[in-house]
């Protein structure tokens, strides 16, 4: 009985030393934690915004006050930035959602949610890091340790605290705990405990977590995952004893990949319901592959070794990021922790070193293997910095380690050999009580010279990256200091005179923590422009350093060409094509009609633009917009709300005294462009046309995909015209039987050859130089590949052309070699063909009726010879053929429509007048693949098809109307990323949820026969594993 006490009694003592260890560790971290960065709570630190730390954070606020406005609905559809986006399928939405939750259960504000989290991200890093050294380790002072290491570091905080990216840095938070329950289920495992209900409680946490992780910040969440996979297989397949060979090794490795990767593959399938339409949606918005970065990009943001180590000079090269470092002592007692690590064959924390070694070369390696880069181009493009992720859970942990393991080794070591000599002889017991004593004695003193030697590296080796004395510091907005994030010096006057600091902490005003974001630009644009429902707004991008697209949605739901979170925007190159011909200085944007085609195909009413950067003068005043003189005046007379460096708002707003607004209604012909969209030849022809060639107010554009046969006889007959450049098909004989058949019943069709490799029928690819014969419906009969000299000298014009000044071409080159045509010869022409364009006998264009419909052929390639200087004169020559050719019809735009929006997600319009003949409705938002369009009429609803046109907006074909007709337009989601993607995550719940609860009778890991019998060969060979392995 007595000795039962004394067992219970040291066990209580143990506890609460342990409990109390805890309590002072976790107030140490979290005093830590608030030294450095109590500035994100009271917001007195990021002068732009006024109250939120970091550069993205406005925007990820903005998100906030955005779906807080429709929860518990979520909407699909964003339409206020970018033509219209889904923020909700590209952008991580879980804090967002978080925060709504947060908001609406207390009497905070989303802004002070908003700051609570962004600062609680880093303590609760720590936390986890703590609980995972303790439990893993199994020792307090290396957690406590790790987690102040974690905290010491720039590179931790940098983040949320210079670029505000709030999901990322919060993905931080569940990287421990996920390795922490799978190592727990891995030890129950691997002891036949798999079916124990904490063993499932373990494992289905390690999903879920691993899950959510994915919905916090999915490249967060994959960084964790491929980290899980590299311990599982490093844990299973380091491990050595008497009876355990190479071979069994890599056999191990190889099981605890598999059963890492399956964790994986149930945490994705769990919530399929988002990541499914996130992975659609981003393959749609790098469609055009302007997602995906040059490997010179990439290295732009990628990590420099010198600058991991706090070496490289700030400001020295390309280098974006050469501010993220790790604390001096971290790195000291990390190279310590490595070669201990070694010299002592730690398994466990050679493991954690392979991780981190693997994930600074992916952080670094676009920089010094950029040929791996190129091969790789889309993962690095998503990675670059933050394949750091695991290295800032677990450099801090092998650091830790390694201040410990330096001083025990020199204590503990020799004082544990001593005594295994002595204890083999047999001793009184008095004697082994005393050893003990001595032991505990020793760890105790251990404990504090390790605290004491850390808290010395602390004080004495500081060290910040050195300054470039040739760069203008005020390009950064930090000063950077050797710990934490540079917000305060606080925690250097800690070191200091701690006892003077936590007598005088600094307090948070909780006044300002109540401040609605309430973006001073935005609210001035409202209150001086006239905004409505279908107003188009543009932003210069010099404008305000992104604060006003950030404010977008705070203070009306004015619409934006521009877009803050360029990565989902569904027009992107057109975007940037506009971007150019409003913002650019460049001679090749300089063509005044090129801004105001743009103009009329956005609809744009106001431009926002910066004096003396954006080119006011040359484009806008040109072509008849005007200034805003009254807000002008006020813009430029404000105090430097965005910070000291901004002097006035540097901003004025130009009006355009005709926008086309939101929705345009016409009977203008609408032609089809059927080309290689990847080839960029339905960029060529819009550009082209905005030169003069098919204006705006002559006909309108709509993108078709690449083969001919995609398209019925049904579909190509909804369009007045059609285009064929850098063009193919499935089937040459059913293609071109079909074109014939829509040409004879007054089809027209515009048909190029000349675009050589690209063009279908451009000709013999194995002798371009003979004969190529051409489908029957073409006016010549064959081609061959030749040149016209670098001169357009002696070419002539049909005479019902209007004369051409060919001086004002650009010359029929390339390179400086001549330009390639296919050429027919004046034999070649059909039977009541006409040629259009010659020279001496060659053909390089040609015209003739078939049916009721007209063809014009050309080998001249004449849209991508337009685009080389974007050449006017050359525009407004095709567009002497071409407006002639396709304009037979009202061109006028038509009124007699109202407009409402019900949700982000549905636009109705309602007519009130009747229109006998087909009528075409644009809305100016991007066509994707969300959007389903249903005429109704009467009891009657039919479901349109929508077309993507001008710069790639919705268009829709409406054959006749009216009164009291409508067309409804929904954003819903199709089969595989609604229906389909919800239920894998129902059934992955479900399943999960039994095995919880029914344990064996679902075990649908156990029943695996190859990974049952993986499990039993490791059982026979775990009883020669050293103790100090934990079973495993």
């Amino acid at each position: 009985m007595a000795k039962k006490l004394l067992k219970y009694f040291k066990n209580s003592l143990v506890f609460l030393g342990r409990l109390s260890y805890l309590a002072l560790g976790n107030g140490l971290i979290l005093l830590v934690a608030y030294l450095f960065a109590h500035g994100i709570l009271d917001g007195k630190i990021n002068q732009d915004v006024g109250i939120l730390v970091g550069n993205d954070s406005g925007f990820a606020l903005s998100l906030v006050y955005w779906f807080d406005r429709f929860f518990p609905k979520i909407p699909l559809w964003y339409p206020l930035q970018g033509m219209g986006v889904s923020l909700f399928h590209s952008s991580p939405m879980a804090l967002t959602f978080l925060i709504i939750l947060l908001k609406r259960l207390t009497q905070l504000t989303a802004v002070e949610w908003f700051r609570i989290l962004s600062f609680v991200t880093f303590p609760l890093t720590a936390f986890g890091i703590y609980l995972w050294t303790w439990v893993r380790l199994k020792h307090q002072t290396i957690a406590l340790i790790a987690a102040l290491f974690f905290l010491l570091s720039q590179a931790s905080w940098l983040f949320q605290a210079l670029h505000g990216i709030f999901a990322q840095s919060f993905s931080l938070v569940l990287v421990a705990p996920v390795f922490l329950f799978f190592d727990l289920f891995l030890e129950r495992w691997l002891k036949k405990e798999g079916q124990r209900f904490s063993s499932r409680v373990f494992l289905i946490l390690t999903i879920g977590l691993l899950g959510v992780n994915f919905l916090i910040h999915v490249v967060g969440g994959a960084m964790t995952a491929i980290a899980l996979i590299a311990w599982s297989g490093l844990r299973f397949g380091l491990v050595k004893g008497k009876r355990i060979g190479f071979k069994w090794q890599m056999r191990s490795g190889l099981r605890g990949f598999v059963l890492a990767a399956a964790v994986v593959v149930l945490s994705v399938s769990l919530m399929a319901f988002w990541l499914v339409p996130f992975s659609s949606y981003s393959r749609l918005a790098n469609r055009e592959g302007l997602n995906t970065r040059s490997v010179g990009q990439i290295q732009e943001e990628s990590l420099k070794i010198k600058s991991l180590l706090g070496i490289q000079t700030l400001g020295e090269g390309i280098y974006r990021y050469d501010f993220f470092f790790f604390a001096a002592p971290v790195l000291v007692f990390f190279v310590i922790g490595v070669l201990l690590a070694f010299w002592q064959r730690d398994k466990k924390i050679i493991s954690l070193v392979l991780i981190i070694f693997f994930f600074v070369f992916l952080a670094t390696s676009p920089i010094y293997w950029p040929s791996l880069a190129s091969l790789f181009q889309f993962f690095f493009t998503t990675v670059y910095f933050r394949a750091l992720i695991p290295v800032l859970i677990f450099l801090p942990i092998v650091a830790a380690w390694g201040s410990w393991t330096l001083v025990a080794s020199l204590i503990l070591t020799p004082f544990d050999r001593l005594t295994q000599k002595a204890m083999k002889r047999k001793m009184p017991g008095w004697l082994s009580l005393n050893l003990v004593i001595v032991k505990s004695f020793l760890q105790l003193m251990v404990a504090g010279l390790v605290l004491s030697l850390v808290f010395w590296s602390v004080v004495n080796l500081d060290h910040q990256p050195p300054p470039n004395p040739d760069f203008d510091k005020k390009n950064y907005k930090y000063q950077f200091q050797p710990y934490g994030p540079s917000l305060h010096n606080n925690f250097d006057t800690f070191l200091e005179n701690p006892r003077d600091l936590l007598i005088n902490l600094p307090k948070i005003e909780l006044s300002r923590i109540g401040i609605e974001n309430r973006n001073v630009l935005n609210q001035a644009l409202d209150d001086w422009l006239a905004i409505d429902k279908t107003t188009i707004l543009d932003v210069s991008p010099y404008a305000a350093g992104g604060a006003i697209m950030q404010g977008v949605g705070l203070t009306s739901d004015a619409r934006f060409i521009n877009l803050y979170h360029y990565y989902a925007s569904l027009i992107h190159r057109m975007w940037g094509y506009q971007a150019g011909v409003f913002y650019g200085q460049e001679p090749l944007y300089q063509r005044t009609n090129l801004l105001t085609e743009l103009t009329d195909w956005f609809g744009l009413k106001y431009a926002v633009l910066v004096p003396d950067i954006d080119p006011i003068t040359s484009k806008y005043q040109a072509t008849g917009w005007q200034p805003l003189k009254e807000f002008n005046d006020y813009s430029l007379r404000q105090k430097p709300e965005l910070g000291p460096t901004v002097g006035s708002w540097g901003i004025v707003a130009w009006e355009n005294p005709q926008p086309n607004g939101l929705i345009s209604l016409s009977q203008r012909p609408v032609i089809l462009v059927i080309s290689d969209f990847s080839k960029e030849g339905y960029d060529q022809i819009f550009r082209a046309a905005n030169l003069g060639a098919l204006p705006y107010k002559k006909a309108w554009l709509v993108e078709g995909s690449k083969n001919i046969d995609d398209y019925s006889l049904d579909e190509l007959a909804e369009f007045d015209g059609v285009i064929l450049h850098g063009y193919g098909y499935k089937n040459r004989v059913r293609a071109w039987e079909r074109l014939q058949e829509y040409v004879q019943a007054g089809g027209r069709l515009f048909v190029d050859t000349g675009w050589q490799f690209v063009a279908k029928d451009w000709g013999n690819k194995s002798s371009p130089e003979s004969s190529y014969l051409l489908p029957n419906l073409l006016p010549v009969t064959k081609t061959h590949w030749a040149d016209i000299g670098t001169s357009w000298d002696g070419v002539a014009l049909a005479q019902d052309l209007a004369p051409v000044n060919w001086a004002q071409f650009d010359l029929p080159a390339w390179q400086g070699s001549p330009w390639g045509m296919a050429l027919a010869q004046r034999a070649d022409l059909r039977s009541g063909a006409k040629p259009l364009v010659w020279k001496n006998d060659e053909i390089m264009m040609a015209q003739w009726s078939v049916g009721d419909g007209e063809v014009i052929w050309s080998g001249i390639n004449i849209f991508s010879h337009i685009n080389q200087e974007l050449n006017q004169a050359e525009g407004e020559f095709l567009g002497t053929i071409l407006t002639s050719f396709y304009s037979s019809k009202d061109q006028s735009e038509l009124e007699g429509f109202n407009y409402e929006r019900f949700s982000p997600d549905e636009a109705n319009f309602s007519f009130n007048q009747a229109l006998d003949q087909p009528v075409w409705l644009l809305f100016r938002e991007a066509s994707s693949p969300y959007w389903q369009a249903n005429f109704v009429s009467g009891d009657k609803k039919i479901k349109l098809p929508i077309w993507r046109a001008g710069p790639g907006f919705v268009l829709v074909k409406l054959n006749a109307v009216k009164p009291g007709d409508q067309l409804q337009l929904q954003a819903r989601l199709n089969f595989k990323d609604g229906l389909l993607a919800k239920t894998i995550s129902l059934i992955t719940f479900l399943w999960l949820l039994a095995y919880l609860v029914l344990g064996q009778r679902v075990n649908f890991l156990t029943r695996w026969r190859l990974v049952k019998n993986w499990r039993q060969k490791w059982q026979d060979q775990a009883k020669s594993l050293s103790t100090n392995e934990e079973d495993y």
